[in-house]
């Protein structure tokens, strides 16, 4: 219902001279509490709304530090692995740490759009997304746990492997992420 519509319906009904005012409700203004609820609810959950398609630029601004730091964290092991300086080793510590650490606000969003989307049509891909942060969060734990022994088995083909599964997945989880909002612009 536009403006113009409803203006001649939103006005409330006339007095009859001197006499108190109604106090009655008036036909349209269940309809119009409904319509403001609605109206309210929508603008709150637009951020809720992953699952059906609207990206929030703060979780995908968040996901892309365990993009970035897993995939350095591959490039500094293999580099560690070439050459045995130990500072290489604390490179991949250190942006390993990083990356769990958003890894599990990214973690912490998902659980809640899960909550939040659990009788959304896509909570299936999201309950996906969720499956592949969180294995991605428990993977690089253990790779910290790794990385932080001493000496030449800090890294290893072990923690190359993990760091490498780590990379792989925080890719899949961008592209879980993005391609839903993708999909959604394109049906419409």
């Amino acid at each position: 219902m536009g403006w113009g519509e409803g203006a001649r319906n939103l006005t409330p009904p006339p007095r009859l001279g001197n006499s108190a005012p109604d106090t009655r409700r008036h036909e349209t203004e269940p309809a119009l509490r409904d319509w403001l609820q609605g109206h309210d609810r929508e603008r709150h959950m637009a951020g809720y709304r992953n699952w059906c398609g609207m990206l929030h630029p703060l979780h995908a601004i968040l996901l892309a530090f365990p993009i970035a730091l897993y995939s350095y964290a591959v490039a500094t092991d293999i580099a560690y692995l070439n050459t045995a300086q130990i500072q290489w080793s604390n490179f991949s510590a250190w942006s390993i740490t990083l990356a769990l650490f958003f890894n599990g606000l990214v973690v912490a969003w998902a659980i809640i759009e899960a909550i939040m989307a659990r009788r959304s049509p896509g909570l299936t891909r999201g309950l996906i997304y969720l499956a592949v942060v969180a294995v991605m969060f428990i993977i690089g734990l253990v790779n910290i746990f790794r990385h932080s022994q001493d000496g030449w088995a800090s890294v290893g083909a072990p923690g190359l492997i993990m760091s490498i599964i780590c990379a792989l997945l925080a890719l899949v989880a961008g592209w879980l992420l993005h391609s839903r909002s993708t999909v959604r612009e394109v049906v419409q």
